[in-house]
């Protein structure tokens, strides 16, 4: 039987959702409200985003919602007073205009998909992660061979 999610049954859930959905880290998240780190970022994949995408496509004043256009249309407003901050010498405003200009163009990249965040492991880099492959495969000599060949040919090509 599977386990009931312990931050959905949490009191505070209500709280712990609204800091999620509004960018809170998850250590600063599960420090404020004396829950686990793990468990908090199980119920954040498999409860938050599910409900709010849910929430989100059942709102009819964001039907036509387009967070990439949106996002292009901040970017290009924040770029603009970035602009006329330069313009007039403002070096505070410059300063204040152009870290949001910089969070902003981030997110673009991230929606874009031109900014890939997630962890990536090239084991061609590391001949020890290919010798301890070729080794497990001992009892299995035909796919020992296979994968030997698959990885030379892999680090021709590169």
């Amino acid at each position: 039987m599977p386990r009931t999610c312990t931050i959905c049954e949490h009191p505070e859930r209500a709280d712990i959702d609204r800091a999620l959905s509004g960018g809170w880290p998850i250590a600063r998240t599960a420090a404020t409200f004396g829950i686990s780190p793990d468990a908090l970022k199980r119920h954040k994949a498999n409860h938050v985003l599910p409900e709010m995408r849910g929430k989100l496509a059942g709102d009819p004043d964001l039907k036509d919602f387009e967070p990439l256009a949106e996002m292009k249309n901040l970017y290009a407003r924040i770029s603009g007073f970035l602009d006329k901050a330069e313009a007039a010498d403002s070096w505070p405003a410059v300063v204040k205009f152009h870290a949001e200009a910089r969070k902003d163009l981030e997110l673009l990249a991230k929606l874009s998909g031109e900014l890939d965040e997630r962890p990536q492991v090239n084991i061609l880099i590391s001949p020890h992660v290919q010798q301890v492959i070729i080794d497990a495969l001992h009892p299995y000599p035909e796919a020992r061979q296979a994968v030997a060949d698959n990885l030379a040919s892999l680090e021709a090509a590169s």
